[in-house]
């Protein structure tokens, strides 16, 4: 498997359509889950090729609730992961998914649980609270917040020494 950074990752996303952007973030994240599985799971690449192939985790959806039974995600984790793959999946398999600024994708957004802190930043750094202006930040800014929180906290959880300190 090939580990792209999340600045590689970043900068494909913000140089891409809506769609283009879903489809690269869920998949990054999808990405990044096997990766933690394969890590946490028993250490038999023959096995974990065959779940991967034809197995329980042969999709997004059968990684995300393996994770979730081997305690590798919380519950709100797993909700978040899932709302990356239901966004993922409205724009691979919708033709005329096209936009991140409607109705289903705004309401899909704001109900991240646990992969907020992105947007509160971005909310902060515009003094803006919430409540008084729920549409402050974009439909894709969440999406993108999400799925970079989501990668990072897989990657630090599971990969520490790949990670080099800011200080």
């Amino acid at each position: 498997m090939i580990w792209a950074t999340r600045e590689d990752v970043q900068k494909e996303m913000d140089a891409s359509s809506d769609r283009a952007c879903a489809i690269i973030g869920g998949s990054y994240v999808e990405s990044c889950l096997e990766v933690a599985l394969r890590t946490h799971l028993l250490h038999d690449e023959v096995a974990f090729k065959d779940a991967l192939s034809r197995g329980p985790l042969s999709t997004f959806h059968g990684k995300i609730e393996v994770a979730y039974l081997s305690r590798l995600l919380s519950p709100e984790g797993r909700h978040d992961i899932h709302l990356v793959r239901k966004i993922r999946n409205h724009f691979a398999h919708n033709l005329e998914a096209s936009d991140f600024e409607t109705d289903q994708m705004r309401d899909l957004t704001r109900n991240f649980k646990k992969a907020t802190l992105n947007t509160e930043m971005l909310l902060a750094l515009k003094r803006i609270r919430p409540i008084d202006y729920p549409d402050a930040v974009s439909s894709r800014d969440r999406f993108e917040g999400a799925v970079g929180e989501m990668a990072g906290w897989l990657r630090r959880r599971f990969f520490p020494e790949q990670i080099t300190p800011l200080w």
